[in-house]
């Protein structure tokens, strides 16, 4: 049997913090907790992780239930996980977005580690959602989930504006929040459902020039293999920037489409993932199990450009994926395709079909009243020839009747 590290399987690893995820038992046990934190009163356990627990709280001031996310000492949590932890409050800090979970305030605990209260998200991650709704097997459909992946990519976009770097973004990590009347998040093609991006753990922050790294030991990799660039499983932390969140956003568009990844490396060796994610194609669209056969040439082209394995050769940030996402949406010309006249006119024509055709109506109406004008007109020319005097001698009609005598007697002397 191979020693070769094998990549993981799991999509989640130990430096995710927990969340608010549906179905956590909030009635566990608080253990040793203090009943109250800095004005914060502690109801019961969401969830932990590999490096924390996630209490449900009441805020006092104003009144409102929080989630806490607490740090807590064990032979697991090392320095890493601690900057990891403070790296993630400081991220939220930043960002001010209806679309990213809202960080509310942040301490330590009496024993001196730190935690930090976060907006309170409740409802099916992404790819639960997801699975709860049809196939995007008709055109409504697969619009209702590019129009989701615009929103996801904007408030991506909004952090990228603010010097964060996400790298670990992924489907679960991404929340649909129930309505506040504790109705089921909306899943009718019209309705388009809130989004909550969460866990910012392995945030970067392009103006602080610590850096935490992706690879430490041999297989021990820090993120989500099946979501990373390829140079971010390559380890090159320097060469990371906003179109690496870009590439992510890719390989969860085509997950949101095809119902799979591009490429599947959770049965295969470390090394063969990175190969694999580094020089190998994505599969198109169309060659999945679970593909569209009708996904036509501008969408696949939109997925490609995001999957790009050179990083300048991706959309140059989220909001251009965004906004090709909505171009596609509004039947306009996309940008990852290069324009011919050919194509922006059928485009045209996809954009105003109702136009369009009230103008091929009134065209055709036209030409066939042109037409018949034409042959009435030939058909009136033709009786009055036939009914005006014609000279015998040379067969010709004259000018004007009155003159047909004249004519007569110029036809016979000539």
């Amino acid at each position: 049997m191979s020693d070769e590290p094998r990549a993981p399987s799991n999509e989640h690893d130990e430096t995710r913090t927990m969340h608010a995820w549906p179905g956590a038992a909030a009635a566990a046990e608080l253990g040793e907790m203090p009943a109250e934190i800095d004005g914060y009163r502690l109801l019961g356990v969401l969830g932990q992780g590999g490096m924390g627990v996630v209490y449900l709280a009441e805020q006092k001031e104003p009144r409102r239930r929080v989630a806490i996310n607490v740090i807590r000492g064990s032979a697991h949590t090392d320095s890493l996980h601690v900057r990891l932890f403070r790296r993630e409050a400081e991220t939220l800090g930043r960002l001010r977005h209806p679309n990213i979970g809202a960080i509310y305030g942040a301490g330590r605990l009496p024993d001196g580690w730190p935690y930090f209260a976060m907006e309170l998200v409740e409802g099916p991650t992404l790819d639960a959602y997801l699975a709860s709704r049809p196939s995007p097997a008709n055109r409504a459909g697969l619009l209702h989930r590019l129009a989701l992946a615009g929103r996801i990519s904007e408030a991506v976009h909004y952090a990228h504006q603010r010097g964060v770097i996400y790298r670990d973004l992924k489907p679960s990590n991404i929340v649909i929040p129930a309505p506040s009347d504790g109705s089921a998040p909306s899943s009718t093609s019209a309705g388009m459902p809130d989004v909550k991006v969460l866990d910012f753990g392995l945030a970067r922050l392009t103006d602080d020039d610590s850096q935490v790294s992706l690879m430490s030991d041999v297989g021990a990799i820090r993120g989500t293999l099946p979501y990373m660039s390829p140079e971010q499983v390559r380890g090159e932390t320097q060469a990371l920037d906003v179109r690496s969140d870009v590439y992510t956003l890719g390989v969860i568009l085509f997950e949101m489409i095809a119902g799979e990844r591009p490429y599947d490396v959770s049965r295969v060796s470390l090394t063969e993932a990175m190969r694999v994610i580094s020089e190998q194609e994505p599969r198109a669209l169309r060659d999945t199990p679970s593909g569209m056969a009708r996904v036509d040439t501008d969408l696949q082209s939109i997925v490609l450009k995001a999957l790009a394995k050179e990083p300048e050769r991706r959309y140059s940030s989220a909001a251009a994926l965004a906004e090709d996402l909505e171009r596609y949406r509004n039947s306009q010309p996309v940008l990852a395709r290069t324009p011919s006249t050919t194509y922006q006119l059928r485009k045209l024509v996809a954009r105003h079909k109702p136009l369009v055709a009230a103008l091929a109506v009134a065209l055709v109406a036209i030409v066939a009243a042109a037409v018949v004008s034409t042959v009435m007109f030939v058909r009136a020319r033709n009786e009055a020839a036939r009914s005006q005097p014609f000279c015998r001698t040379c067969s010709r009609v004259p000018d004007r009747p009155l003159r047909a005598a004249a004519t007569r007697r110029s036809c016979a002397s000539a």
